[in-house]
């Protein structure tokens, strides 16, 4: 009866130990599986992390300058401080394209200039070319003017000499009249002149004077002048 009691106990006690046993690798494996799910969410948040900073780092690379030093196995890198304080890079990228549009202005502004600046030599080689042109025909006009200043004098020149000349002519005009009226008035001789187209016909007459030459040749011997009275006397013989 013992036996069988302590069977009984030792039986129960064997379920109870299973039991137990089994609980522990229950809990071992939920432990487990848990760790193990926590490990690999660990894991992939730390690979999340490690890619983040990798791309993180990568950038930074690519926008700062890293310098690594293998003996003492430290990394510096290089940035830029105003008034205390670090620029961040967007900072640095607005001023840098602040700069950018800046410069660009300034181009264009060089460029406006340089255009300007070349279209002034453009005017001024056209106006010095056109200055030249009006020089040259202010010279060849000056040459014009001054050939007409010695034809206007070889003119006045020649103009004096027809004056001297038409003074000399209406002079001797002048005497000639006055002596053809003497000898109007002296010898009694008249004169026509008749126009047929381009001739001229001149006619003189002077009866007295035809008288006298016509008894000259007969009384030439007789005839005296007398210097008081200034006349011809015909000594006809008689006293």
């Amino acid at each position: 009866m013992e036996t069988l009691e302590k069977n009984k106990i030792k039986e129960r006690i064997a379920k109870i130990t299973s039991l137990f046993l089994l609980l522990l690798i229950m809990i071992a494996l939920g432990v487990s599986f848990y760790y193990n799910y926590t490990l690999q969410n660990q894991v992939n948040e730390r690979d999340i992390l490690i890619e983040k900073l990798t791309q993180r780092d990568s950038i930074l690379n690519k926008i700062i300058d890293f310098h690594y030093d293998s003996i003492s196995k430290s990394t510096s890198w290089e940035y830029r401080i105003r008034e205390g304080k670090v620029l961040k890079y967007n900072e640095l990228a607005n001023e840098l394209d602040k700069s950018n549009n800046d410069y660009n202005q300034i181009s264009i502004t060089h460029n406006q200039i340089i255009a300007e600046k070349n279209q002034n030599i453009n005017d001024y080689k056209y106006l010095s070319n056109s200055f030249n042109l009006l020089n040259k025909d202010y010279n060849e006009l000056l040459k014009k003017y001054s050939l007409l200043i010695a034809k206007y004098n070889e003119n006045i020149s020649d103009q004096n000499k027809l004056v001297g000349n038409y003074n000399l002519i209406s002079d001797s005009l002048s005497s000639f009249k006055s002596i053809v009226r003497l000898i109007q008035s002296n010898y009694n001789i008249d004169y026509n002149i008749n126009r047929k187209g381009n001739i001229k016909e001149i006619s003189i007459k002077a009866n007295k004077l035809d008288s006298a030459l016509v008894l000259l040749p007969y009384f030439r011997d007789r005839l005296k002048l007398d210097k008081e009275k200034k006349v011809w006397i015909i000594n006809t013989g008689k006293k």
